[in-house]
């Protein structure tokens, strides 16, 4: 599975706006898991 580092990345090198909305979802869905487990 691609992680969010990957998609971070791809908009350093890029500017890619899609590639750091995806970083951005996935990221908040990663603190929100986070909150739930503890």
């Amino acid at each position: 599975m691609v992680d969010k580092n990957f998609f971070w990345k791809v908009f350093e090198l890029t500017g890619s706006i899609t590639a750091y909305l995806i970083y951005r979802d996935l990221q908040q869905n990663s603190q929100e898991d986070s909150l739930v487990n503890q």
